[in-house]
């Protein structure tokens, strides 16, 4: 299994969702997503929390070559601020 950062967001606006379409997986690509979320800057408050949902979404195969594509879903929360997120892969082939 390998593990790595995948894409970064570095603004997600607040109280907004925000996709990404992962490609070039083969048929035998097992994956798993995880995210690092680091929190905004306010004027008034510099060190505000954050709060995203990662949801693991659609898969789709392409008729023409096989290969796997899937859709992953990054919503923010947070009312006010916007946060970076980091999307980390797990990715095993069997």
């Amino acid at each position: 299994m390998v593990t790595s950062l995948l894409y970064r967001f570095d603004r997600i606006a607040p109280n907004t969702t925000t996709s990404l379409f992962i490609h070039g997986y083969s048929s035998k690509d097992a994956a798993v997503y995880s995210v690092v979320v680091y929190n905004g800057f306010t004027q008034t408050n510099e060190f505000p929390e954050a709060h995203v949902t990662l949801t693991q979404g659609e898969t789709f195969r392409w008729i023409v070559d096989g290969t796997i594509a899937r859709k992953i879903y990054i919503t923010n929360h947070q009312i006010f601020t916007s946060v970076a997120v980091d999307v980390i892969e797990m990715k095993d082939s069997y």
